[in-house]
């Protein structure tokens, strides 16, 4: 087995660490504007703190697992650039769908007569 040594020109190693600066950064940004939102959320979804929790949870193993896979895996040299960025895409519209239409699919077991009453 051979010891390769990488050498990146500096310019390109500074690219990428403002690169990867800037995702943990938008990362920060987007929790810290919905983290408050979270009893909001909670309260119109109709769920309890259980699921929150398990959401969150499900956000956090997909985000290690997300760089796992990208830094032990090697999908991008496997599989191509389209296809390893379009599966994670994929999956980010599925759950986007799911999680518009939960909220609709909550509103159907509410019973009509309740809501056309007059107060």
């Amino acid at each position: 087995m051979s010891d390769a040594v990488v050498t990146i020109e500096g310019s390109r190693l500074t690219r990428w660490r403002w690169t990867i600066t800037g995702a943990f950064g938008l990362g920060g940004i987007t929790v810290s504007a919905w983290g408050p939102r979270l009893p909001a959320i909670k309260a119109s979804l109709g769920v309890g703190t259980g699921t929150i929790g398990l959401l969150l949870a499900g956000v956090t193993v997909g985000a290690i697992g997300g760089l796992v896979a990208i830094i032990f895996g090697g999908a991008m040299e496997i599989y191509g650039l389209p296809l390893a960025l379009a599966v994670p895409f994929a999956l980010a519209i599925g759950a986007s769908i799911v999680a518009g239409l939960l909220p609709a699919w909550k509103a159907c077991d509410v019973s009509p007569a309740s809501q056309l009453k007059s107060s």
